[in-house]
């Protein structure tokens, strides 16, 4: 997710002569809904194949013209229609490309005990090639740490935060610290810590 990458297409002519073809390639986001935002991006390249030979077209899809359409839980679908110009045969393939979030990172101090103070660690980096901002960060752990917030106005490309939270557990048992990053560009990343707090 807010990379750029390659979208590569072979176009295989298994017949004995030449073949031209008039593809048309688009690319929508599609929600895990399964409903397809409008189109983000439409290329339409001409496609020559000799006889019994292959061509790869390749084409990048920048992170600007997708990041805008994204929510959270949403992938992106490509489709490739063609026809042949000599014959009037139709042509399509499909590709989804899932999109992983970067990492939240969730560290906790080992060997916790009930009414002995511990730390929590949230840790991000931004791996994108733009800002992150209004940020807003979130943990709890159910029966050793109460919800506690931070917001950040700007996380600069190539940045990381770091959030240190001391605690004092108040019930043993195996329990989770869970951590939430959200902002207007980037929605739920999470990250969690399995935690075991002793009598």
């Amino acid at each position: 997710m807010g990379d750029d990458f390659e979208l590569n297409m072979e176009f295989i002519n298994r017949s004995d002569q030449r073949r031209v073809v008039d593809a048309y390639i688009s690319g929508s986001v599609v929600y895990y809904t399964g409903v397809t935002s409008s189109e983000f991006m439409l290329r339409s390249p001409r496609v020559t194949i000799g006889p019994n030979k292959s061509v790869k077209e390749l084409v990048v899809v920048e992170s600007k013209s997708y990041m805008k359409h994204l929510v959270e839980q949403a992938n992106l679908h490509f489709i490739a229609t063609g026809k042949i110009k000599e014959t009037g045969q139709i042509i399509s393939a499909m590709k989804v490309v899932i999109l992983h979030n970067p990492k939240l990172t969730v560290t906790v101090s080992e060997k916790g005990k009930v009414s002995e103070e511990m730390t929590v660690t949230v840790e991000f980096k931004n791996p994108f090639s733009f800002d992150l901002e209004s940020v807003y960060v979130r943990m709890e752990g159910a029966g050793i740490l109460m919800i506690k917030f931070k917001y950040y106005s700007l996380i600069p490309a190539g940045s990381s935060l770091t959030w240190t939270e001391s605690f004092t557990p108040y019930r043993a048992g195996s329990t989770r610290m869970i951590a939430i990053l959200d902002c207007p560009a980037l929605r739920q990343v999470q990250g969690q810590a399995s935690v075991t707090i002793e009598p």
